[in-house]
């Protein structure tokens, strides 16, 4: 197996960030040639894949990985993940509900998208309770809370999304912010704030 050094791994997360996907689709490629069945490396291509939208691409790594280990949950998580993108609501529930079980519902990551792929599949108060404890298990993750607050407004539980946004607010120093910035999340917490006071003109942040 061929190493890969953390300062490798680093350029490639910083050329992803940047969306020169190509460039670092390259270097990935570069080490795949002498590793072809190296975990990290594949991930990497499916991510970069997924990032650039080309979904059957991103597949094809995971669907290697998951020949080769089919109780990985975090091969399982990745392809629920993809499954969810492409609205197959059913597989990505049923590939995130192992991952779910074989992590002992001790991930909150993977608790999280299990919860948003049984609301989508149609399951919203199971969904919803998932997500519930995702949070539960990290109340500083803006996705959970952003999660929380969209998926209240659509159930038009907008007391509970009232009081999700107020949490972001009062705890928005403290949030964890992983795929996207907190720029990210406070334009979207801005958005519901505004669709939130059209439903409910009483409602205030303070």
């Amino acid at each position: 197996m061929s190493y890969l050094h953390e300062q490798v791994l680093k350029k490639i997360t910083d050329l992803k960030q940047k969306w020169k996907l190509q460039e670092a689709l390259k270097i990935v490629n570069s080490y795949l040639v002498d590793d072809p069945s190296n975990q990290t490396l594949l991930m990497e291509i499916a991510d970069i894949h997924y990032r650039g939208g080309e979904l059957d691409k991103s597949s094809k790594p995971v669907d290697f990985l998951l020949t080769q280990n089919p109780t990985d949950p975090m091969n399982l998580y990745i392809k629920g993940v993809i499954e969810m993108e492409k609205k197959n609501w059913q597989d990505a529930r049923d590939y995130l509900k192992k991952a779910v079980k074989l992590t002992n519902s001790e991930n909150a990551e993977v608790v999280r998208v299990y919860g948003l792929s049984e609301f989508w599949y149609g399951n919203h108060e199971k969904g919803i309770d998932m997500i519930k404890m995702a949070f539960q298990m990290n109340q500083y993750d803006a996705e959970v809370i952003y999660n929380l607050i969209q998926l209240y407004l659509m159930q038009h539980k907008y007391s509970l999304a009232g009081n999700m946004i107020k949490y972001y607010t009062k705890y928005k120093a403290k949030l964890q912010c992983y795929d996207k910035d907190i720029k990210y999340y406070n334009e979207k917490i801005k958005v519901f704030t505004e669709f939130l006071i059209l439903k409910q003109p009483s409602f205030t942040i303070s």
